[in-house]
């Protein structure tokens, strides 16, 4: 779910943002949701017109410290409060300009010792591991006190260079982490200055019931599942209720609305109206926060689709926390949207590079390569981000459609669907129905259809549609007349209103147009095809835009316009996007052009036969 990439910015983890799409908190670990910016030495910033120097100056050399999520040995659990403590300990030390922090989303890489600090660290090129474990527990008179022990371990040998035990009243805990920063950077000998020590000795709220709601939306941040959104909405507004100067709850609050809307789970004007007021809000707080120019950035690019606005606050952003993978890969997914793809799959790998343990990341790297049809690539970042999470929906349906696109080998793609797990079965049934209709069973794709909500929305293709749609589609792939299916009449009025109600969502004009071919009109559904295109060309906008060019072919080629479906066909296929000849081979939609000679030529140049 990259931040703004496929799987959301991250979500995130874009998700089309991750992201975003980065889910970005996963079953392999509470922080993967709680991603700490990470220092990476030289990342580089972005922009449209300053692209970056073939040959960067060298960067100055800084001390590398992994910092590990603590672990809560309460008895009342409060994993939330302990990773968050890591994470605040993280942002705090990162304020020191010669140290590079790491926060990895997992304690340990999959399958190695936890305890391995030495191990980690030199995955990592890092010279120190700092290490801790909180515990909360409630005093004689009924307070809530904390107990922090932790320690800094030198990499190279294991040795403890520096450990502390600190033990507090609860609400004293920004004071306890302010204490353990400042030991670390005396244990390392390093010098601060006064900026460095003020930004130090900062706290985020002085408002601990705001702060530890803060941190229970955390988890939920980064994903596409509307659930999980809207309980993370839910615990942001909470906090800046307890707190109106909370200006990172502000932030946060922001970029969840503008997923909400993103995601089209609320497209009204007031849901984008909050993200653009929180994220003001945000900075008026704190004018320097880099979480609030990030927040206003996503603001700018899910919310505006203004990718340059949404660079330069981005930049902002970085210019604050160089190296932070979660600015990182948001940039990355926004420079995608731009079409500078080596420039955003530059941006992608050191966001990995950041983080190796996020998925959010790695299924963003994935996607990317597969648009540019560099397909075992991107299925090896696909195999890496089902070893990451495995009980995650989504890195099984990028493989299925890699495989589907790399060579059109459906059995194989079944059976990466075969191993999604036993979840989010409503989310599921989609995939499961397009797999389906690709190997022509159409009974067992409206078996899977109905189970798939009413309103189905593809972030990974850039699609959206009501349910019945895809009804009508598979029903006229069988054989029905278009006319006669109710599916199809249906899927038409509601698209009808939807363009009533928002007359410039190209997304909304594409179904249409699909609608309408499927029923056989042809003038209408040329009509809203280009439309679609003309609202979203892919100079505009180069992921959605290309879905829209995919669109209008196929339009084209179920109206019985073969010409101008393989002009369309061979224009989508010089760009880059998922559409491949292997797709062309298999996609039913483009079972019209089977005996056309043009396209027949098309898939013999590109290797494949129809």
């Amino acid at each position: 779910m990259t931040r703004g990439g496929e799987i959301g910015a991250r979500q995130r983890r874009d998700p089309g943002g991750r992201l975003a799409l980065r889910a970005r908190a996963r079953s392999h670990g509470l922080c993967t949701a709680l991603l700490a910016a990470v220092a990476l030495s030289g990342c580089g910033l972005f922009d449209r017109g300053a692209p970056p120097p073939e040959t960067a100056p060298s960067p100055v050399p800084r001390l590398k410290v992994v910092v590990l999520p603590f672990v809560d040995l309460g008895s009342g659990s409060e994993p939330t409060f302990a990773a968050g403590l890591s994470l605040e300990l993280a942002d705090r030390l990162r304020r020191a300009g010669a140290l590079s922090v790491v926060v990895p989303s997992v304690a340990a890489p999959p399958g190695d010792d936890p305890a391995s600090s030495k191990a980690l660290a030199e995955q990592l090129n890092a010279s120190f591991v700092l290490e801790g474990s909180t515990r909360v527990e409630p005093d004689a008179a009924g307070e809530p006190r904390l107990a922090v022990a932790v320690r800094l371990v030198r990499a190279e040998d294991g040795l403890e260079v520096w450990g502390s035990r600190h033990e507090s009243l609860l609400a004293e805990v920004f004071e306890v982490q302010t204490a353990i920063a400042l030991a670390v950077v005396d244990a390392l000998a390093l010098d601060l200055t006064e900026t460095e020590r003020r930004l130090l000795e900062s706290r985020p709220t002085s408002n601990v019931e705001a702060y530890q709601a803060y941190l229970r939306g955390i988890p939920d941040r980064w994903t596409w599942e509307a659930r999980e959104l809207e309980s993370a909405g839910r615990h942001f507004l909470r906090a800046v209720e307890l707190d109106p100067g909370f200006a990172l709850a502000h932030a946060a609050s922001s970029e969840n609305h503008s997923q909400m809307f993103h995601f089209r789970y609320d497209r009204s004007p007031g849901r984008l109206a909050s993200a653009l007021a929180a994220a003001r809000t945000a900075l008026e707080l704190d004018p320097g926060l880099s979480e609030g120019h990030r927040a206003l950035g996503l603001y700018y690019y899910w919310g505006q689709r203004n990718f340059g606005l949404a660079l330069t606050e981005l930049n902002a952003a970085a210019a604050g926390r160089p190296g932070d993978p979660v600015v990182l890969s948001s940039i990355g997914v926004v420079l995608r949207r731009q079409g500078r793809w080596d420039e955003a799959l530059e941006a992608l790998r050191q966001a990995a590079a950041a983080d190796p343990w996020d998925e959010v990341t790695i299924l963003d790297l994935a996607g990317t390569c597969a648009r540019m049809r560099r397909w075992d690539e991107a299925l090896a970042h696909c195999r890496r981000a089902i070893e990451l999470a495995p009980d995650d929906v989504f890195p099984y349906v990028f493989g299925a459609r890699i495989l589907r696109g790399r060579d059109g080998n459906l059995a194989e793609a079944g059976r990466m669907l075969d191993r999604m797990p036993a979840k989010d079965a409503a989310q599921q049934a989609y995939f499961r129905y397009e797999q389906a209709l690709v190997e022509r069973d159409t009974e067992s794709a409206l078996r899977w259809l109905a189970q798939a909500g009413d309103q189905i929305s593809d972030p990974i293709s850039e699609e959206a549609a009501p349910r019945a749609l895809y009804e009508c589609e598979c029903r006229v792939f069988a054989g029905s007349p278009g006319p006669d299916v109710a599916a199809c009449l249906a899927a038409r009025a509601a698209l009808e209103q939807a363009r009533e109600l928002s007359p410039g969502d190209a997304t909304i004009h594409a179904a249409l147009g699909w609608a309408y071919a499927l029923l056989g009109d042809r003038e209408n559904a040329v009509a809203a095809g280009e439309r679609a295109l003309q609202l979203l060309p892919p100079s505009d906008d180069a992921m959605a835009g290309h879905a829209s060019l995919v669109r209008l072919a196929k339009i084209y080629a179920r109206v019985g316009e073969p010409y101008r479906a393989v002009k369309f066909i061979q224009k989508a296929l010089l760009l880059p996007g998922w559409i491949s000849p292997a797709t062309l081979r298999v996609d039913p939609a483009f079972d019209p052009l089977r005996r056309d000679p043009r396209f027949a030529e098309l898939l013999r140049i590109h290797g494949m036969s129809g």
